[in-house]
């Protein structure tokens, strides 16, 4: 099954999707994977299966390269334990777990467009020439005159072209995370843009 928990803050998303965690965890004896990437995750140990280890839970926020963490995710890359860089899924992966929850659709959005290396604004900022370059009718860079802080005097803006490109990068996500062979929700606040009418288009989520 592949679902949607859409919604603003507060309205109950994560607090449904764990009673849905604990429900699958009981029946099955398997897990739950959480990929987050709008911080919390308190809700999700409601039944206390975070600290039972049953239910998984990592933020992914403040990894850098966030168009390729994000393709990783999709296949079910997850981190190490002992280096937490991402790592490819054991082979019993689909044996031994349940569930696979992408927590924040919208924060997934504004995680590709942002100034973390690799982000739309950071691309904007240093001039890799990646979705949108610096023009005398768009200005998307600028330099600070701040001294003392080498290599963070670069600022970048980001461009509706970016709205375009983290738009067609989440929706690849959403179609190439459906694979696996168990339940995967997914949970989103309201957005305004194109992002959100493609993310509603019915049979995105299939059962």
């Amino acid at each position: 099954m592949n679902d949607l928990f859409y919604g603003d803050t507060h309205t109950g998303k994560s607090k449904a999707g764990e009673s849905l965690a604990d429900e699958l965890i009981r029946r099955s004896n398997k897990k739950v994977r959480v990929h987050m990437f709008d911080g919390g995750g308190d809700t999700w140990n409601a039944h206390g299966w975070v600290d039972e280890g049953m239910i998984e839970i990592a933020d992914f926020s403040h990894h850098h390269w966030p168009m390729t963490v994000i393709k990783l995710l999709a296949e079910y890359w997850w981190p190490d334990v002992k280096t937490g860089k991402l790592a490819k899924p054991p082979v019993n992966l689909f044996d031994t777990h349940v569930m696979m929850v992408f927590e924040g659709g919208a924060a997934i959005g504004q995680y590709l467009m942002s100034d973390i290396p690799g982000g739309l604004a950071w691309q904007a900022a240093t001039g890799t020439g990646f979705g949108g370059v610096k023009d005398e009718d768009d200005e998307l860079s600028t330099t600070d005159e701040y001294k003392g802080a080498e290599g963070y005097e670069k600022q970048g803006s980001n461009s509706p072209r970016h709205s375009m490109i983290a738009q067609r990068k989440l929706l690849s996500m959403v179609r190439t995370a459906r694979k696996f062979p168990g339940n995967v929700l997914w949970t989103s606040h309201p957005a305004i843009g194109p992002a959100t009418v493609e993310l509603q288009q019915p049979g995105l989520f299939p059962e």
